[in-house]
């Protein structure tokens, strides 16, 4: 008999090969080559087959055909190829997992169950030209990390993912779980198969991740940020987690085999560990190194809904349907603390970042913050009545909750109030928060996710659960793009139309404006004419007041005193003239005369009779009458002169006085002729400036019109030109519209280039890794070649078997090279497409 390996692709070494020979020349005979065709098809056909064929399906497995059992069934993988006794199919058919198979009737002979475990630890071999599948080890490193540094380098975020979905419905579907990167603007959403990351700056869609195990339930991401764990499966059949790189997309493990979906899964900080829940009741702490099972906890009464790690990786909190909450130790599984204070189910829960606090939601509508040192309640409080449905964290230390009461808070780190958001149609299933605070993540039970800004409390816009394929995105934005050049040139013949109702104001505006201006100018003038006139009419009255204060104070005093004097004057004259008149100064003359004449005679009688005294005393008594008598007369003549010359003297001044009073009465009647002559001018400047001020308010009247035209002129500008905003924005809209469109165009279409390429790559890849492991194989078949020609020089006695063997290390090698030669073209083609694409996708995303 040939001696054959379990697994094509770990070939024997030379003392392999001397122990094998060994064993035939003692006439004892190798192990046989377990395949598909030839071992394992019987067993199922007499078993299996009748749910599990090509037609019936049951559990969408097929194990009628190699390439059935190599998918798996709707839980995913039943098999992993070296791992046997750790498979879901061997569980199952020794009944040590559950469902049972066969599900009524016996279980398959130890024979049968232990021959198709020997053929999957062998590697799963379809026939005997076959090679084995290399089983899948642990894929990711612990990790010894400082929980509250941040890591180095940029935070952790997609790089050139795919962003194919990997199924579409036509309506969205509830959110299961959403998490939010603790030091990047990522955000992850489960979806139907799988798992949607989203920039929370953005808003833009940057990566799927598919879910091989039905549904996902639950998200959480490692405290670094660089690797993202989702728990799901499909209820009731099967449930696993799986970890992926955050940045490369790559799924680097897969922990647990539940024969239920998985609720609540969490990686440790150093990797080393994944915890899990779900229905069972039980919570399984996972060896990421080795991919075992090391322990399950049965504490809880009710299905685990939540579980978490704390971010130092020291503890591990769960809770469950029926409000129990325990606190265990990360590294042990050892009960750390049992914490008693729901009288709910537990919803969420959720650790602080410096993990020495974690609270937890839960359907008595209580969220509860508690300590690590002793599990003493930090703060309980009602967050949402009816029920609180879920609980985030932030770095920050805020937090937020969200409720059946269709709201969502947002609470400060000292547990007060900060904001609640309201309006929402439906109850909100899950909210998250961005590490830094910033933003918040809703969606509700219609699986409608929208975005708010946690300090505006904006709502910021809506993101997809259930994202559309590229080629339909594309297809989307190629007919809005085709369209988005009408609604340009609309909105730019609607902004024209707008522009030329501004410039048409603009144009009234100006005439009016120049009218009112020109109409100001008059005014103005007007306005100064009138001050003119009203100066002039002031002046002429100060004029008129002043001259006639002249002719009533002055002139007519004058004139009065001028008459007066004329009067007085004439008077005098009339005076003196009568004085004149009065003194009788012939009387006196003819008096001294007759005395003389007596004296002369007394004299001459005396000069007749100078003895006679009588006589003598007569001529003396007549001397004497005479000296009196002309001593009167001299005073008389006297008086009279005086009186003569005052006379002249005062009817010398008689033309003085009528001439001043001639001039007293001819500057009278000049400032009375000025006098009329400023009232004709006042009446003049009056009438004008009366005139002037119905000519003024006219024009003001104008004005006003005029400025009334103008406000609206000013009103019908300002209105087109808040008519012109909305045709402007919308021209704006429509051509950030149309650029944006572009701009998604070509990023979907990078994205589909993308796509491809990736699929091309992971070709080309398995290709490589195919030819790898044939040039392996070829390299140790060629040895083997040699071995064997050499043993076949030394044996002769063994020659025949030898020639056998021989002939079977020739085919082999034959069809290895044969192999080789047909995937040779193959790889350089993928290598080539691959290379393409990629450069493609790099001009894409320029």
């Amino acid at each position: 008999m040939k001696e054959v390996t379990c697994r094509p692709c770990a070939f024997r070494s030379i003392a392999t090969m001397a122990t094998a020979l060994f064993v035939m020349v003692s006439g004892g005979y190798a192990q046989k080559k377990i395949t598909y065709e030839d071992d394992i098809l019987p067993i199922f056909e007499s078993a299996c087959l009748n749910c599990h064929n090509a037609d019936k399906k049951k559990g969408d497995l097929d194990l009628s055909n190699f390439s059935g059992i190599m998918a798996g069934g709707a839980g995913g993988e039943v098999a992993d190829p070296g791992e046997g006794a750790a498979s879901i199919l061997y569980g199952t058919i020794t009944h040590t997992l559950e469902p049972f198979m066969p599900p009524r009737g016996d279980k398959l002979s130890k024979t049968d169950a232990d021959l198709i475990r020997d053929w999957i630890n062998g590697g799963m071999l379809e026939n005997k030209s076959s090679k084995a599948k290399k089983p899948s080890g642990p894929k990711i490193a612990k990790l010894d990390v400082d929980p509250s540094a941040k890591p180095e380098g940029p935070p952790p975020m997609p790089e050139h993912l795919n962003l194919e979905p990997a199924v579409t419905s036509t309506r969205n579907t509830v959110v299961n779980d959403m998490a939010c990167s603790p030091w990047a603007p990522l955000l992850a959403i489960t979806g139907q198969k799988q798992i949607l990351l989203y920039n929370t700056d953005t808003l833009q869609l940057a990566a799927i991740l598919p879910f091989p195990e039905g549904f996902p339930e639950t998200l959480s991401f490692h405290p670094t940020g660089k690797y993202l764990t989702a728990g799901g499966g499909v209820p009731g059949k099967s449930g696993t987690t799986y970890t992926w790189d955050i940045t490369s997309g790559k799924m680097l493990m897969s922990n647990g085999r539940e024969f239920d979906s998985v609720l609540a899964a969490s990686l440790r900080l150093d990797l080393g560990g994944v915890a899990l829940g779900g229905p069972s009741r039980l919570i399984k702490l996972w060896d990421t190194q080795t991919g075992e099972e090391i322990k399950a906890i049965k504490k809880h009464t009710d299905w685990v809904t939540a579980l978490s790690y704390s971010p130092d990786g020291v503890l591990l909190t769960t809770g469950d349907r029926n409000g129990g909450v325990w606190v265990w130790e990360a590294g042990t599984g050892n009960e750390f603390h049992s914490l008693r204070g729901h009288t709910g189910g537990i919803t969420a829960l959720a650790w602080r970042a410096d993990s020495n606090i974690v609270g937890t939601a839960s359907e008595d509508g209580q969220v509860i913050f508690w300590e690590m040192n002793n599990g003493g309640q930090v703060k309980k409080f009602t967050a949402h009545g009816g029920g609180a449905l879920s609980l985030d964290y932030a770095r920050t230390g805020e937090f937020v909750t969200s409720g059946r009461n269709r709201e969502v808070k947002i609470w400060k780190s000292d547990f007060t109030l900060k904001k609640s958001l309201t309006g929402f149609s439906e109850m909100v299933v899950e909210t998250t928060i961005t590490h830094d605070g910033k933003r918040v993540f809703t969606a509700d039970w219609n699986g409608v996710i929208e975005a708010w800004d946690a300090n505006t409390f904006e709502k910021l816009g809506q993101l997809s659960g259930n994202p559309p394929r590229i080629a339909d995105r594309i297809s989307v934005l190629q007919q809005d793009l085709e369209a988005a050049p009408g609604a340009t040139a609309a909105a730019r013949k609607a902004l024209e139309t707008a522009e030329k109702g501004v410039r048409t104001a603009k144009t009234s505006l100006a005439e009016v404006t120049t009218s009112v201006a020109e109409q100001k100018k008059q005014v103005s003038e007007l306005e100064k004419e009138t001050a003119q006139f009203a100066l002039a009419l002031s002046e002429t009255n100060t004029s008129l007041d002043t001259l006639g204060k002249t002719i009533r104070e002055e002139l007519s005093s004058a004139l009065t005193q001028a008459q007066r004097r004329s009067e007085e004057h004439n008077a005098s004259i009339a005076s003196a003239t009568l004085e004149v008149q009065a003194i009788a100064i012939t009387p006196l003359e003819e008096g001294a005369k007759r005395l003389v004449r007596e004296l002369q005679q007394l004299r001459e009688a005396a000069e007749a009779q100078p003895e006679d005294a009588a006589l003598k005393q007569k001529v003396t008594e007549a001397a004497m009458k005479l000296a009196d008598h002309q001593s009167v007369l001299a005073e008389m003549r006297l008086k009279m002169t005086q009186a003569a010359s005052k006379l002249t003297t005062l009817q010398k001044l008689t033309a003085a006085i009528a001439s001043s009073e001639s001039e007293a009465r001819s500057q009278l009647q000049q400032n009375n002729e000025q006098l009329q002559t400023l009232s004709s001018s006042r009446s003049d400047i009056t009438r004008n400036m009366a005139a002037a001020k119905s000519s003024l308010a006219s024009a003001n009247k104008q004005l006003a019109m005029r400025q009334a035209a103008l406000k609206k002129a000013e009103e019908h500008l300002a209105s087109q030109q808040k008519a012109l905003t909305a045709p402007a924005a919308e021209l704006q809209r429509a051509h950030n519209f149309e650029k944006k469109l572009k701009e998604n165009l070509k990023f979907w279409r990078a994205a589909q280039v993308n796509a491809k390429a990736l699929v091309v790559t992971s070709k080309r890849d398995t290709l490589k890794a195919e030819q790898e492991e044939e040039t392996s194989a070829l390299e140790s078949k060629t040895r083997e070649l040699g071995t064997s020609r050499s043993d076949l020089s030394s044996l002769e006695a063994r020659k025949a078997t030898l020639q056998a063997q021989l002939e079977e290390l020739s085919v082999d090698l034959a069809s290895l090279k044969q192999s080789i030669a047909a995937r040779k073209p193959l790889l350089e083609e993928a290598e080539r497409e691959s290379k393409d694409l990629q450069n493609r996708y790099l001009e894409l995303s320029e």
